[in-house]
């Protein structure tokens, strides 16, 4: 088949055209495809967004709240720790104030009570009322030795006095010795505790020449 150049041309324009008018779908469902979202579309996806990141910013997440919450019972129960503690420090105080009191009256009764016996002529029992006058003492010196050890160092001296009385002079000078003691180391505080170690050391002079070979 021989063709001229005429030919060619005319037969290259009709296939140009063929894929001309068949390229305008393509391009058309090109423009389609690529079609950029109508403007409110994108606004109420931004929207849903927006509203997704605020809902999550309100809403703490679960550790935390269980922090909060583990805080907040740890508070509770230190302060109802904190609570019975005072309250039982305070019945502490309270009981060591009333057990206080009740040893200083108790030694002064004894005291008193012993003085009123050896006055009744009972020995034994200005003694034994002297002794316990004496206990009471040593356990208030135990709790607070500058408040009461010179009133526990005048009951020795005043059971001394009483054993002495009773013819129990071992018991008299070891009693009298105890009080002298203390009534040495009173007296470097002050003058008013050398009245009583004077005291004392002469009740120690007349037991000693009570005893046989001295």
């Amino acid at each position: 088949m021989k063709c001229n150049f005429s030919q060619i041309i005319d037969l290259g324009a009709k296939l140009d055209s063929s894929v001309r008018t068949a390229g305008h779908p393509l391009r058309h469902n090109r423009r389609q495809f690529y079609r950029v979202p109508h403007q409110g579309h994108i606004s109420h996806s931004s929207n849903s967004r927006a509203n997704i990141m605020t809902s999550s910013a309100l809403t703490p997440p679960n550790s935390m709240v269980a922090i909060d919450r583990r805080r907040s019972m740890f508070k509770s129960v230190c302060g109802a720790v904190l609570g019975v503690a005072i309250v039982a420090t305070a019945d502490f105080a309270l009981a060591q104030l009333t057990h206080v009191d009740f040893l200083r009256t108790a030694a002064k009764e004894f005291a008193q009570r012993s003085t009123l016996l050896a006055q009744a002529g009972d020995r034994e029992g200005a003694v034994e009322a002297s002794r316990k006058a004496v206990d009471a003492y040593r356990r208030l010196v135990h709790g607070s030795p500058i408040h009461y050890e010179a009133r526990l160092a005048a009951s020795l001296h005043d059971l001394s006095l009483r054993l002495s009385e009773a013819g129990a002079v071992a018991g008299a000078h070891e009693a009298i010795e105890e009080a002298i003691v203390m009534r040495r180391r009173l007296a470097r505080y002050g003058a008013r505790y050398a009245e009583g170690l004077a005291q004392s050391l002469a009740m120690l002079t007349s037991i000693d020449r009570t005893v046989p070979g001295t």
